[in-house]
């Protein structure tokens, strides 16, 4: 006889009184409605909280820049071009370096865009939400192990050798 037969063919033990299981608390209706209203609450001021913060991302622009700094592209939080400057020697470098530019400068300036809103989000979130959400962008690493993500102030503040960016609140980015 298999294992699996055996175990069903086994006597089902039967329960004794002081094998009951303990009981369970009498549920109050007015408690619930009260726990769930609360609930319900702050759920309700977490997404004014949210849809501020975002309003505010969406109010600021960002912007940046070729490697060489000689084309900057703004955009604002929807994110939609604001703004393009090129300067003269980046004209005179002629039509394909000038499209590269151009290009290079405007994926950076959405590249910090995405990463101002994605901050204002998190920014808006209490502190145990916004760890948890943290921690589950951290662990979406990439195959060279870096985050898909790196947040908004690693963007503003480092100056890589390839496209840079900025965030700001208002007007041109320089």
């Amino acid at each position: 006889m298999s294992p699996a037969a055996a175990a069903a063919a086994a006597p089902v033990a039967q329960r004794t009184p002081d094998d009951v299981p303990a009981a369970l608390p009498p549920w109050d209706p007015a408690a619930l409605s009260e726990i769930f209203g609360r609930t319900i609450a702050a759920a309700e001021a977490q997404q004014a909280t949210l849809e501020q913060a975002m309003a505010g991302a969406r109010e600021r622009t960002y912007a940046g820049e070729s490697a060489d700094g000689e084309v900057r592209v703004t955009v604002d939080g929807r994110p939609r071009v604001t703004e393009v400057y090129v300067s003269a020697r980046a004209v005179r470098k002629g039509p394909g370096p000038l499209g590269a530019a151009i290009t290079e400068a405007a994926n950076a300036a959405l590249h910090v865009a995405k990463e101002g809103a994605n901050e204002a989000l998190l920014d808006g979130l209490d502190p145990a939400m916004r760890a948890a959400i943290e921690e589950g962008l951290a662990s979406r690493a990439d195959p060279a192990g870096t985050t898909e993500s790196a947040g908004a102030a690693g963007a503003q503040d480092s100056r890589p050798t390839g496209p840079r960016g900025s965030a700001g609140t208002t007007g041109p980015a320089r």
